[in-house]
């Protein structure tokens, strides 16, 4: 009995402990975020904590990326960036490098002294130099995209690129780590998806925007990468 009790005692603290964070900032007449955190709030993702809205600031990124705990964090975002820093919303940022946007975490908030940080970054361009910059952490790594994407959020479109993120996320929190692998099955993905398209398995609305859809999914495919620490 004592062992039993002692097993889901020590279950409940390393899920709390391994508890991840998705951040989704929401901008002032942008209907593109505002469409986003509407999908973010659906996903539900097991073991990962949503900030979104006002509680997507530089505060809380803060907190979330420095809470050590023993075990390897995931740090979830989708929204813009540039290639020195992720961004949110003015009022709730720190004064921000690039854009007019605020900013949510740059290169100056990855201190030597983090480890573990693995970070899922769908923003244009922040894998060439802030993605760097995490793989330089012990431990840590970080999936995201060299160039500028573009994602149509049209109706017939919303599902197709909700899903997409949203099983890139879940595919890495639930294994607590991003690993080389996780570029070439988002590639894979990718191209499954723009073949369903081609071949009339997923509509987006009309012929115009399915060609839309795949030239943009083409377009991260080519741009995604992984960085990992000491490799």
């Amino acid at each position: 009995m004592i062992r039993k009790l002692l097993t889901v005692i020590k279950r409940f603290f390393r899920e709390d402990n391994s508890s991840h964070s998705l951040f989704v900032p929401t901008f002032a007449n942008d209907y593109g975020t505002k469409r986003i955190t509407k999908w973010a709030k659906q996903w539900k993702i097991p073991n990962v904590s949503l900030f979104s809205e006002r509680e997507a600031s530089y505060k809380n990124a803060i907190y979330r990326l420095n809470n050590k705990n023993g075990f390897n964090r995931v740090f979830a975002f989708v929204g813009h960036g540039c290639p020195i820093e992720l961004h949110t919303d003015t009022p709730i940022g720190k004064l921000a490098n690039c854009g007019v946007h605020g900013c949510l975490l740059d290169c100056e908030d990855v201190l030597e002294a983090l480890t573990r940080i693995h970070i899922i970054s769908w923003a244009c361009s922040s894998a060439r130099v802030f993605g760097k910059k995490i793989s330089s952490c012990k431990t840590s790594a970080f999936l995201g995209f060299n160039e500028e994407i573009v994602m149509l959020v049209n109706p017939e479109s919303e599902a197709l690129w909700s899903d997409l993120i949203k099983d890139l996320v879940s595919r890495i929190t639930a294994r607590h780590r991003i690993e080389y692998e996780d570029k070439q099955w988002l590639k894979d993905r990718i191209s499954d998806l723009r073949r369903k398209i081609r071949t009339g398995e997923i509509s987006t609305g009309s012929r115009y925007y399915d060609s839309l859809n795949r030239g943009y999914l083409k377009r991260i495919a080519k741009s995604v990468d992984v960085y990992i620490e000491g490799r």
